[in-house]
């Protein structure tokens, strides 16, 4: 065993924030007005109650996208370091995250770059400048193409301060890194479906970033 995790301790030595935009709304029922009547026999008031809704819809989705708290890497979304590729399984791995305010963890976020393989995340306390109890965790999800935000099984409040967030995959994953060999990472064996270890005992190492983040509200 001790070989399998210096063979992956090097691999992995080797390699290692945005709010998404809120969906544009369209006031498709509102018509097309020609002359004093719309195409669709609506007036011009009515053209502009389905214009107000339109906005009103709009400025909604802007106020829920503006209430999100990201802290980690979400805007790692590329391969920055090929010779890091894949994640393997076998293994629980991710990296420390520094959040600067309170807040309610409601997701955990891994951006993949390819399809197929199962995962969960886990959020783990710091221990010493390690990762060490089970915070909370994901259920097991499916990766697709880009971010995969899933929920926690409950919303738990944070305050502010450093915690570990790390994955387990059911095969080898391709996951976006970044290529500064400066962040602090860590990882232990785990079987894929077992129940995550708790604490979390890891090796940790300076290794690249990964794309993993946290999803909340303030």
């Amino acid at each position: 065993m001790i070989g399998v995790v210096a063979v992956f301790a090097a691999a992995f030595l080797a390699c290692s924030d945005d709010a998404e935009s809120p969906n544009d709304v369209t006031a498709d029922d509102a018509g097309t007005v020609d002359g004093a009547m719309g195409n669709d026999g609506s007036s011009p008031d009515d053209a502009a109650t389905g214009d107000a809704d339109a906005q009103a819809d709009a400025d909604s989705d802007a106020d829920a996208a503006s209430s999100r708290v990201i802290f980690g890497n979400p805007s790692i979304t590329t391969e920055g370091n090929p010779s890091g590729q894949p994640f393997a399984n076998g293994y629980l791995l991710g990296h420390s995250i520094v959040t600067t305010s309170s807040f309610t963890l409601t997701r955990l976020a891994v951006n993949a770059l390819d399809p197929g393989p199962s995962v969960v995340l886990a959020l783990y306390a710091d221990s010493a400048g390690a990762p060490g109890a089970l915070v909370t965790s994901t259920a097991t999800a499916t990766l697709v193409s880009g971010r995969n935000e899933l929920p926690v099984t409950s919303p738990v409040v944070l305050p502010a301060g450093t915690y570990w967030i790390a994955a387990t995959y059911s095969a080898d994953a391709k996951i976006a890194n970044g290529n500064d060999n400066a962040t602090m990472t860590a990882f232990t064996a785990h079987t894929f479906g077992d129940p995550l270890p708790d604490p979390f005992l890891a090796t940790t190492q300076t290794s690249d970033q990964i794309g993993l983040y946290l999803v909340g509200t303030p």
